[in-house]
């Protein structure tokens, strides 16, 4: 049996937003569209609170140029990925978007996404006489 919908506040903190705007009902939600998107206020407010990698969910993914413009404008240096493209995607975009958040810095539950998987450590190198193993020919 399908849940009907109800507002539920966000799992993760959005930067700039107080309190009492962290349930996302109808009236947040008309209120959005009533009032003028702060975009900047809104970006110096989550850099001034340290965050520095941004996850832009959209498939027409618009905000990233102003993400980066933002941050260049006050000499901090950002990640933004996108998870969405229109007329494209699919799980494997949606894994590397993924991948790219976490080569970004972001910490992920990849368990949750790969649960069977286990970590293994990555060869080193043993000396500058030895080629990594990914360096070596194919045999066989």
């Amino acid at each position: 049996m399908k849940r009907p919908l109800s507002p539920q506040p966000p799992a993760l903190p959005i930067p700039g937003r107080s309190a009492e705007h962290t349930v996302m009902n109808a009236d947040y939600w008309y209120q959005g569209i009533r009032r003028p998107v702060l975009f900047e206020q809104a970006m110096r407010n989550a850099l001034d609170q340290e965050y520095r990698q941004f996850i832009e969910v959209a498939p027409r993914p618009v905000l990233r140029s102003a993400i980066q413009d933002s941050a260049a404008d006050t000499a901090i240096d950002v990640g933004v990925v996108r998870t969405l493209r229109c007329d494209a995607g699919d799980t494997a975009d949606f894994t590397g978007a993924l991948a790219e958040a976490h080569a970004n810095g972001i910490q992920l539950a990849w368990s949750k996404l790969c649960p069977d998987a286990e970590e293994v450590d990555l060869p080193t190198l043993v000396s500058p006489s030895t080629p990594p193993c990914w360096t070596r020919p194919c045999t066989g």
